[in-house]
């Protein structure tokens, strides 16, 4: 049977009197009938992932020639089985396109071998980074709420000028309504849309990297004039992390909110992490 570790016991029968000897023991596991692939790559552009392998038919008795592929993929962590699943043809590459990809995040990809009624295992992950698009409110990643920690590479972020006419104000390090300084240097921008309860937990601390964040709402994404300040943190509000931590109350259900993070550095910034929950009201 395909995949199923096997135990092995060995014995020497030796007569006059039947005696046997001590066993002599050993494991093998079998290998799948349709084989796994190899050799994964996965690199990205805009709206569009392409992944290529390796794959050799296995041997021995019978034969179980591919017939096509499976390529799942998600934000990094994700379980498998949990993620976009894509059946692709029975070359070994495929260009996926996906208008929902977002802007620097990081996501795993497996692929599996499909064997007409058989499959191989899911081999992976191989992971990947979207290019960067949301240096901007007009252009920002949706997050979802209750949703899973999502990873961001924001080494290529940018200031925006006009962003200082909306910086929190320095009204401490570990606030909801202000951050450590007013200085803002590697801006990107996210929307997501208030629960029921009006109450969204936001955090940075599953990668700690050290940023700030604010929320804002706007009738124009365009103008900057329009943005009102609703919240903001720098520091955990416990002082665990120097990733923001918050919570954010008083949100209209249903309405779309603007959030922006930032590098606390003026010099660099780096790979974060983002994670909305709602709160019970």
């Amino acid at each position: 049977t395909q995949i199923t570790i096997y135990d092995v016991y060995i014995y020497a029968d030796c007569d006059p009197g039947n005696i046997q000897s001590v066993g002599l023991s050993g494991t093998f596991a079998t290998l799948p009938n349709c084989s796994d692939v190899t050799g994964i790559t996965a690199i990205t552009a805009l709206d569009s992932i392409f992944s290529s392998w390796s794959w050799i038919e296995s041997s021995g008795i019978g034969t179980y020639p591919s017939t096509g592929f499976n390529i799942q993929y998600g934000a990094t962590g994700f379980i498998p089985n949990n993620g976009t699943i894509v059946n692709a043809d029975n070359n070994f590459s495929d260009t996926t396109i996906d208008i929902t990809l977002g802007s620097a995040v990081t996501y795993d990809l497996y692929v599996q071998a499909v064997c007409g009624s058989d499959t191989s295992n899911y081999i992976g992950p191989i992971s990947f980074t979207t290019p960067l698009t949301n240096n901007n409110p007009c252009t920002a990643t949706p997050l979802l709420v209750d949703s899973v920690m999502v990873t961001f590479d924001g080494t290529t972020a940018t200031y925006t000028p006009g962003e200082e006419l909306i910086a929190p104000p320095a009204t401490g390090c570990q606030m909801t309504d202000g951050w450590c300084d007013t200085i803002i240097s590697f801006s990107t921008w996210y929307t997501f849309i208030a629960p029921n309860s009006g109450i969204v937990h936001i955090s940075g601390t599953d990668l700690g990297f050290d940023g700030q964040i604010a929320v804002y709402e706007t009738t124009d994404c365009s103008d900057l004039n329009t943005f009102n300040l609703i919240a903001a943190n720098d520091d955990a509000l416990d002082g665990s992390s120097l990733a923001p931590d918050f919570i954010v109350c008083g949100l209209e259900t249903g309405n779309t909110y603007y959030l922006m993070h930032d590098a606390a550095s003026e010099f660099s910034s780096g790979i974060y992490s983002l994670r909305l929950d709602s709160l019970p009201g």
